[in-house]
Protein backbone atom coordinates (compact mmCIF):
# COMPACT_ATOMS: atom_id res chain seq x y z
CA UNK A 1 0.00 0.00 0.00
CA UNK A 2 1.11 3.34 -0.99
CA UNK A 3 2.23 5.64 2.46
CA UNK A 4 -1.01 7.81 3.83
CA UNK A 5 0.32 10.42 6.23
CA UNK A 6 -2.27 11.86 8.44
CA UNK A 7 -2.08 14.00 10.81
CA UNK A 8 -4.88 14.48 13.92
CA UNK A 9 -5.26 17.73 15.77
CA UNK A 10 -8.32 18.30 18.45
CA UNK A 11 -9.72 20.24 20.61
CA UNK A 12 -8.32 23.62 18.96
CA UNK A 13 -10.55 26.18 21.48
CA UNK A 14 -10.66 29.14 19.64
CA UNK A 15 -12.33 31.96 21.40
CA UNK A 16 -10.74 30.83 25.03
CA UNK A 17 -8.47 32.75 27.23
CA UNK A 18 -6.44 29.26 27.12
CA UNK A 19 -5.92 29.53 23.41
CA UNK A 20 -2.40 30.20 22.61
CA UNK A 21 -2.01 31.47 18.83
CA UNK A 22 1.51 30.89 19.40
CA UNK A 23 0.67 27.28 19.89
CA UNK A 24 -1.15 27.11 16.70
CA UNK A 25 1.71 28.69 14.16
CA UNK A 26 4.07 26.09 15.80
CA UNK A 27 1.83 23.26 14.85
CA UNK A 28 0.82 24.76 11.57
CA UNK A 29 4.63 25.35 10.56
CA UNK A 30 5.18 21.93 11.90
CA UNK A 31 2.36 20.22 9.99
CA UNK A 32 3.10 21.78 7.10
CA UNK A 33 6.80 20.62 6.73
CA UNK A 34 5.40 17.13 7.23
CA UNK A 35 3.85 17.25 3.88
CA UNK A 36 0.60 14.93 5.18
CA UNK A 37 -2.26 13.63 2.67
CA UNK A 38 -5.10 14.20 5.45
CA UNK A 39 -5.71 17.04 8.06
CA UNK A 40 -7.87 15.69 10.61
CA UNK A 41 -9.58 17.41 13.47
CA UNK A 42 -11.64 15.86 16.01
CA UNK A 43 -13.66 18.28 16.84
CA UNK A 44 -13.95 21.58 19.27
CA UNK A 45 -12.48 24.20 17.04
CA UNK A 46 -14.30 26.17 19.07
CA UNK A 47 -14.98 27.36 22.99
CA UNK A 48 -18.97 28.44 22.28
CA UNK A 49 -19.94 27.57 19.39
CA UNK A 50 -19.81 31.48 18.24
CA UNK A 51 -19.77 32.32 14.59
CA UNK A 52 -16.74 35.00 14.91
CA UNK A 53 -15.05 31.09 16.91
CA UNK A 54 -15.52 29.23 14.37
CA UNK A 55 -14.31 32.11 11.72
CA UNK A 56 -10.93 32.20 13.71
CA UNK A 57 -10.49 28.53 13.40
CA UNK A 58 -11.22 27.99 10.13
CA UNK A 59 -8.85 30.65 9.26
CA UNK A 60 -6.26 29.16 10.75
CA UNK A 61 -7.19 25.27 9.55
CA UNK A 62 -6.82 27.16 6.17
CA UNK A 63 -3.10 27.49 6.20
CA UNK A 64 -2.49 23.87 6.68
CA UNK A 65 -1.00 22.73 3.33
CA UNK A 66 -2.30 19.33 2.99
CA UNK A 67 -3.89 17.62 0.02
CA UNK A 68 -7.41 16.51 2.14
CA UNK A 69 -8.89 18.05 5.10
CA UNK A 70 -11.10 15.99 7.55
CA UNK A 71 -13.57 18.21 10.42
CA UNK A 72 -15.88 16.51 13.16
CA UNK A 73 -17.72 18.97 15.52
CA UNK A 74 -17.24 18.69 19.57
CA UNK A 75 -19.01 19.61 21.82
CA UNK A 76 -18.54 23.17 22.20
CA UNK A 77 -18.62 23.47 18.90
CA UNK A 78 -22.37 22.44 19.36
CA UNK A 79 -23.35 24.76 22.15
CA UNK A 80 -25.44 27.91 21.42
CA UNK A 81 -26.35 26.49 17.73
CA UNK A 82 -23.16 26.18 16.31
CA UNK A 83 -24.30 22.61 15.23
CA UNK A 84 -25.69 24.83 12.36
CA UNK A 85 -22.88 27.18 12.05
CA UNK A 86 -20.80 23.91 11.54
CA UNK A 87 -23.07 22.97 8.63
CA UNK A 88 -23.10 26.41 7.24
CA UNK A 89 -19.77 26.86 7.29
CA UNK A 90 -17.80 23.49 7.04
CA UNK A 91 -20.80 21.47 5.70
CA UNK A 92 -22.29 17.99 7.04
CA UNK A 93 -20.76 16.93 9.82
CA UNK A 94 -20.86 13.22 9.49
CA UNK A 95 -18.23 12.41 5.95
CA UNK A 96 -16.77 9.53 4.38
CA UNK A 97 -13.17 9.95 2.71
CA UNK A 98 -12.20 6.68 0.48
CA UNK A 99 -8.05 7.02 -0.21
CA UNK A 100 -7.34 4.13 -2.18
CA UNK A 101 -7.33 0.85 0.07
CA UNK A 102 -7.84 3.22 3.35
CA UNK A 103 -11.79 4.50 4.21
CA UNK A 104 -11.82 7.16 6.56
CA UNK A 105 -15.90 7.87 8.24
CA UNK A 106 -15.97 11.12 10.14
CA UNK A 107 -19.11 11.27 12.53
CA UNK A 108 -20.98 13.48 14.88
CA UNK A 109 -21.38 12.68 18.43
CA UNK A 110 -22.25 15.69 19.77
CA UNK A 111 -25.69 16.66 21.09
CA UNK A 112 -26.23 20.58 21.86
CA UNK A 113 -25.52 21.85 24.73
CA UNK A 114 -24.11 18.93 26.55
CA UNK A 115 -21.13 17.50 27.23
CA UNK A 116 -21.29 14.22 26.36
CA UNK A 117 -22.69 12.49 23.29
CA UNK A 118 -23.73 9.84 21.24
CA UNK A 119 -23.84 8.06 17.63
CA UNK A 120 -27.37 6.87 17.83
CA UNK A 121 -28.36 3.68 16.27
CA UNK A 122 -29.27 5.07 12.64
CA UNK A 123 -26.01 6.48 12.34
CA UNK A 124 -24.21 3.52 13.53
CA UNK A 125 -26.21 1.52 11.33
CA UNK A 126 -25.11 3.85 8.28
CA UNK A 127 -20.99 3.42 9.57
CA UNK A 128 -21.46 -0.32 9.23
CA UNK A 129 -22.60 -0.19 6.07
CA UNK A 130 -19.45 1.81 4.65
CA UNK A 131 -17.33 -0.27 7.42
CA UNK A 132 -18.86 -3.47 5.83
CA UNK A 133 -16.80 -2.82 2.85
CA UNK A 134 -13.92 -4.16 1.35
CA UNK A 135 -10.88 -2.06 2.33
CA UNK A 136 -7.51 -2.27 3.41
CA UNK A 137 -7.74 -0.06 6.37
CA UNK A 138 -10.64 1.56 8.11
CA UNK A 139 -10.24 4.33 10.37
CA UNK A 140 -13.85 6.08 12.62
CA UNK A 141 -13.23 9.68 13.79
CA UNK A 142 -15.56 11.45 16.24
CA UNK A 143 -15.10 13.97 19.21
CA UNK A 144 -16.36 11.96 22.00
CA UNK A 145 -13.95 8.97 23.48
CA UNK A 146 -15.28 5.63 23.38
CA UNK A 147 -12.87 4.11 26.34
CA UNK A 148 -12.19 6.11 29.10
CA UNK A 149 -9.35 7.79 29.28
CA UNK A 150 -6.84 7.43 32.00
CA UNK A 151 -5.63 10.43 34.48
CA UNK A 152 -8.52 12.60 32.64
CA UNK A 153 -11.12 13.36 35.98
CA UNK A 154 -13.66 11.58 36.86
CA UNK A 155 -15.78 9.87 34.00
CA UNK A 156 -19.10 11.63 33.16
CA UNK A 157 -19.04 12.04 29.35
CA UNK A 158 -17.49 8.97 27.64
CA UNK A 159 -19.74 8.45 24.41
CA UNK A 160 -23.22 7.63 25.42
CA UNK A 161 -23.82 4.37 23.13
CA UNK A 162 -19.87 3.44 23.05
CA UNK A 163 -21.01 -0.82 23.24
CA UNK A 164 -22.88 -0.32 20.56
CA UNK A 165 -20.54 1.66 18.41
CA UNK A 166 -17.21 -0.46 19.48
CA UNK A 167 -18.96 -3.43 18.73
CA UNK A 168 -19.64 -2.81 15.04
CA UNK A 169 -16.06 -1.53 14.94
CA UNK A 170 -15.01 -4.99 15.80
CA UNK A 171 -17.37 -6.89 13.87
CA UNK A 172 -16.53 -4.40 10.55
CA UNK A 173 -12.98 -4.92 11.40
CA UNK A 174 -12.49 -1.19 12.46
CA UNK A 175 -8.45 -0.72 12.26
CA UNK A 176 -8.72 2.63 13.89
CA UNK A 177 -10.53 4.67 16.18
CA UNK A 178 -9.49 8.72 16.92
CA UNK A 179 -11.22 10.94 18.75
CA UNK A 180 -10.50 14.07 21.11
CA UNK A 181 -12.79 15.36 23.98
CA UNK A 182 -10.34 14.67 27.33
CA UNK A 183 -7.14 16.86 26.46
CA UNK A 184 -5.54 13.82 27.67
CA UNK A 185 -3.25 11.73 24.60
CA UNK A 186 -3.82 7.77 24.89
CA UNK A 187 -3.40 4.31 23.14
CA UNK A 188 -6.01 1.72 23.94
CA UNK A 189 -5.27 -1.72 22.09
CA UNK A 190 -8.68 -3.23 21.94
CA UNK A 191 -10.13 -6.59 20.16
CA UNK A 192 -7.51 -5.79 17.89
CA UNK A 193 -8.19 -2.13 16.94
CA UNK A 194 -6.08 0.86 17.88
CA UNK A 195 -8.02 3.61 20.43
CA UNK A 196 -6.21 7.04 19.77
CA UNK A 197 -7.18 9.77 21.61
CA UNK A 198 -5.59 13.13 21.28
CA UNK A 199 -4.62 16.00 23.62
CA UNK A 200 -5.78 19.90 22.88
CA UNK A 201 -3.28 21.07 20.13
CA UNK A 202 -3.31 24.58 20.03
CA UNK A 203 -4.55 25.63 24.07
CA UNK A 204 -3.47 25.57 27.37
CA UNK A 205 -6.63 23.91 28.66
CA UNK A 206 -4.04 20.95 29.52
CA UNK A 207 -4.34 18.30 32.47
CA UNK A 208 -1.98 17.85 34.73
CA UNK A 209 1.39 16.82 33.39
CA UNK A 210 0.46 16.53 29.65
CA UNK A 211 1.25 19.44 27.04
CA UNK A 212 -0.07 20.10 23.80
CA UNK A 213 0.05 18.10 21.47
CA UNK A 214 -0.85 16.08 18.06
CA UNK A 215 -0.53 12.82 16.48
CA UNK A 216 0.86 11.41 13.16
CA UNK A 217 -0.21 8.44 11.75
CA UNK A 218 1.33 6.36 8.73
CA UNK A 219 -0.03 3.57 7.38
CA UNK A 220 1.63 2.20 4.44
CA UNK A 221 2.31 -1.81 4.91
CA UNK A 222 2.70 -0.94 9.04
CA UNK A 223 0.63 1.09 11.23
CA UNK A 224 2.85 4.14 12.50
CA UNK A 225 1.15 6.03 15.69
CA UNK A 226 3.22 9.03 16.56
CA UNK A 227 2.28 11.71 19.36
CA UNK A 228 4.12 14.89 18.94
CA UNK A 229 4.60 18.20 21.49
CA UNK A 230 4.16 20.82 19.82
CA UNK A 231 7.08 22.27 21.72
CA UNK A 232 8.28 19.21 22.62
CA UNK A 233 9.66 15.72 21.68
CA UNK A 234 7.78 13.16 19.38
CA UNK A 235 6.91 9.88 20.97
CA UNK A 236 6.64 6.54 18.83
CA UNK A 237 2.88 5.00 20.37
CA UNK A 238 2.99 2.38 18.21
CA UNK A 239 4.27 0.48 15.28
CA UNK A 240 4.01 -2.42 13.40
CA UNK A 241 0.95 -4.76 12.47
CA UNK A 242 -2.16 -3.90 11.73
Amino acid sequence: MKLLRIVQISDIHCGSARFDPDLMEQTISQVNELLADVLLVTGDLTTEGYYDEYQTALGYIERFKVKKKIIVPGNHDAKNVGYRTFEKLIGNPFTVTKLGGIIICGADSTEPDLDDGQLGRAHTRELKSYFSEDFDFKILALHHHVISVPNSGREMNILRDAGDVLKMAVKCGVNLILSGHKHVPHLWHFEGIKVVTCSTTTSRRTRGIYKPSYNIIEIDDKLKIVKKEVEGEAKVLYYGEY
